[in-house]
């Protein structure tokens, strides 16, 4: 597997600082990146005024079927995958964190999974 940590910093008078983010025990930062069967990625947005952060986590369900693919194989395009998600919202600068909360996962195919990969903010 391949994989990218991310963080997100803030200013802090005239100092670039980390941004102040709580995890959950299961989750030890935000990361970017995969492999075959699973992958991850960073991305942001705004609402209201304020910076949401959202890690997305996806693994391939079974039964996977496997394609020709580069002179190797890969799950099928239309493979079924889980997306998770997990939001913070932060605000002010520097910034901090006012929430956190894991989003009901969701479903889509592998190929649109893969494209989730490596994304970052």
């Amino acid at each position: 597997m391949t994989g990218q940590p991310y963080e997100l910093f803030t200013f802090d008078g005239d100092h670039v600082v980390p941004a102040q983010m709580r995890f959950p025990p299961n989750l030890g930062g935000l990361a970017g990146g995969g492999a075959t069967l699973h992958g991850q990625g960073v991305f942001c947005g705004q609402h209201d005024g304020r910076l949401l952060v959202i890690q997305e986590d996806w693994e391939i369900d079974a039964p996977i079927r496997w394609v020709a693919y580069d002179g190797g194989e890969t799950p099928a395009p239309t493979d079924s995958v889980t997306v998770s998600y997990e939001r913070w919202t932060l605000t002010g600068q520097p910034l901090r964190q006012l929430a956190f909360r894991s989003l009901p996962p969701t479903k889509t195919s592998y190929k649109k999974a893969q494209a989730l990969e490596n994304a970052h903010c």
